[in-house]
């Protein structure tokens, strides 16, 4: 009897360890992630050559104002909010390798593209504070909360539509992110359409085309796994995505060209780079009866939501 006791004791013993020794771990290394955490963050600004120091949650603010561009729910903004607060732990210092400003944060390719309050009221004119208002009352109900991947933070990207299916990392950086793989995404793409004369199109491509090229237009695309372009040829010259897309001031790498007569229609599905979370996806989840948390479970698989003032979501 007094063997059974033990034996019983020794069990209840082990099950408590095995369920107290994850919350403590968690909660350790979450205090070691942001041990003497500053609350100010400094950016350097490409544009005007110029540093400047600002609190987290306005660096955040700005990151966030740079893919809002209308009313979303709440639900919607909130997952937008944690994981783009992750994508800024995540890339915190990568500007000092990446282009050498010696800053937290730059405005260049090796950080967030950012927005600042006087530019976004000008875009958005009286919408503008409205949405500025929404997305602070996402940053402060959101507070503490990011998303982890293997006990590191998450690049968790966020862009504004897709066609179809969300881009995987490899395809867009080269690299594998295994919580930014290609998913459907189940929104309706924003289609535009741009027409351009032939005489446009050479002369904007007139830095790209030799003499010797061909007189024909002959469009064609060489297409990712995931159908988005990654490469342009027209007139027998080739060319990268990117820099068409900065000619033409394309929204996104999905699109298509079609010969016309006097030149080509460009029909372009979406809008961002298409890595990780679609607002327009998200948005019709949260219409379909989703939570903020099934929302970033779903386009970043695997990640964990980590909650600094309480436990794991």
């Amino acid at each position: 009897m007094k063997n059974l006791r033990f034996g019983i004791l020794l069990l209840l013993l082990f099950i408590l360890l095995a369920t107290a020794l994850p919350i403590v771990g968690a909660n350790l290394y979450r205090r070691f992630l942001h041990k003497d955490e500053p609350e100010t963050v400094s950016v350097y600004f490409h544009e005007n050559n110029e540093y400047k120091s600002l609190h987290r949650d306005e660096y955040l603010l700005g990151v966030t104002l740079n893919v809002i561009d209308r009313k979303y729910s709440e639900e919607t903004l909130n997952a937008a909010v944690i994981a783009l607060r992750s994508a800024c732990y995540y890339l915190k210092g990568a500007c000092r390798e990446g282009c050498g400003a010696d800053a937290d944060y730059c405005t260049c390719k090796f950080s967030l593209s950012y927005c600042d309050n006087e530019e976004y009221l000008q875009k958005h004119g009286g919408d503008g504070q409205k949405y500025i208002d929404s997305i602070l009352h996402a940053i402060e109900e959101t507070k503490g909360k990011y998303l982890l991947y293997e006990n590191s933070y998450a690049l968790a990207l966020v862009h504004r539509s897709s066609y179809m299916t969300t881009q995987s990392a490899y395809e867009a950086l080269g690299r594998e992110y295994p919580y930014l793989e290609s998913v459907i995404t189940p929104e309706k793409a924003e289609i535009f359409e741009n027409y351009v004369l032939d005489i446009d199109l050479k002369r904007k491509l007139a830095l790209y085309l030799n003499t010797a090229h061909s007189e024909d237009i002959s469009p064609s695309l060489t297409l990712s796994r995931t159908g988005r372009v990654s490469s342009v040829s027209l007139y027998s010259c080739e060319i990268s995505s990117e820099i068409f897309m900065d000619i033409f001031d394309l929204r996104s790498d999905f699109f298509e060209i079609e010969e016309a007569y006097g030149g080509i229609v460009i029909r372009t599905y979406g809008v961002g780079h298409g890595l990780g979370l679609s607002l327009a996806g998200a948005e019709k989840m949260v219409e379909n009866g989703f939570y903020c948390t099934d929302v970033l479970s779903y386009y970043f698989r695997g990640c964990k939501i980590i909650d600094e003032n309480e436990s794991k979501i």
